[in-house]
């Protein structure tokens, strides 16, 4: 029985695949909608937007791991060489991948009904030139997790949603962020889980809880410290 390089006549390009069928359609450029990332456990119910919203991914179909509980893409990354003859340069391609657990995906969509020509037939996809990809479960969750964090960690930097700050208050949380704990609540910054800057953020709007002079002094010292770097800082014209 001869195999095909097409995928099955069910399904045509911009069609949402079932998950059942998925694996039907490995080495097939598909897009997937990833779940939200709820707010940190650090957050409070009230501010969500410290988490992720809805995002997506797109590259090639590489597996569909059940054992890892993981779908893997994969995208080329292409790297040029330079040789000491300066009209010679070598090109290497390489290949990037990336993992999505099952749970957080919510939808997956067929790009192309052509199997990417990057790639080796599923027939000789088991050479020693294809990348080993198997891994512990722990592994694979330590990684899911420092992903999640990394991408929760960058959005933290941002206020929420329908919150414009100026860029002079954003280069102030940043440069507190680099020696304390910090989150944005509304248009408030968190500091430390107890202290409180608001609007317009000088030193006579830090407040904090009871019991929390201590910190609300450190976070005047280095906020006081911050904007007089800043108002120091050479302007050009």
């Amino acid at each position: 029985m001869t195999s095909t390089s097409t995928t099955p006549r069910t399904l045509s390009a911009g069609s949402s695949i079932p998950f059942s069928a998925l694996a039907q359609y490995v080495n097939h450029p598909i897009r997937v909608l990833l779940v939200p990332i709820p707010a940190t456990s650090s957050t409070t119910p009230s501010t969500p937007a410290n988490g992720l919203p809805s995002r997506t991914a797109q590259g090639t179909l590489y597996t569909v791991d059940h054992h890892t509980q993981c779908l893997v893409l994969t995208t080329p990354s292409t790297s040029s060489t330079s040789t000491t003859n300066k009209s010679s340069s070598s090109t290497t391609t390489t290949r990037n991948y990336s993992f999505h657990p099952f749970s957080s995906i919510q939808s997956t969509t067929l790009l192309s009904t052509l199997p990417d020509p990057s790639l080796p037939p599923l027939s000789t996809s088991t050479s020693k030139n294809t990348p080993d990809l198997r891994m512990d479960q722990e592994e694979m969750k330590l990684r899911i997790e420092k992903g999640v964090a990394a991408l929760v960690k960058e959005r933290s930097r941002k206020p929420p949603q329908g919150v414009v700050v100026t860029p002079e208050t954003q280069a102030l949380f940043d440069g507190l962020a680099k020696t304390m704990p910090v989150r944005w609540h509304g248009a408030q910054i968190i500091v430390m889980d107890q202290v409180i800057i608001s609007p317009p953020y000088t030193v006579d709007q830090v407040k904090g809880e009871k019991g929390a002079h201590e910190g609300v002094e450190r976070v005047k010292k280095v906020l006081q410290g911050e904007r007089q770097r800043r108002n120091n800082k050479p302007t050009t014209s």
